[in-house]
């Protein structure tokens, strides 16, 4: 693993480290392993699935309500 990273940094004159500022300088991160577009498909699919099934849930609650409700109408007297 030392070497790996041995060889990569003979290959680069600049080398960007990614580091938590509230720790201590001991942990960083060579190479990013997740970019911006990964996060943001990481959490845009799922709340687009979650909105879209709560949407159908209550499409379908609405539609028995308002069958409900036409049943009733029907059965008032005239």
């Amino acid at each position: 693993m030392i070497h790996n990273i041995s060889e990569h940094l003979k290959m680069q004159q600049q080398v960007t480290c990614y580091h938590d500022p509230s720790e201590h300088q001991g942990s960083i991160l060579l190479n990013r392993l997740y970019g911006s577009s990964t996060v943001f498909h990481s959490l845009f699919w799922p709340s687009c699935m979650l909105s879209g099934g709560t949407l159908i849930i209550l499409m379908v609650k609405l539609t028995q309500y308002l069958s409900i409700l036409c049943e009733q109408i029907g059965k008032a007297p005239k």
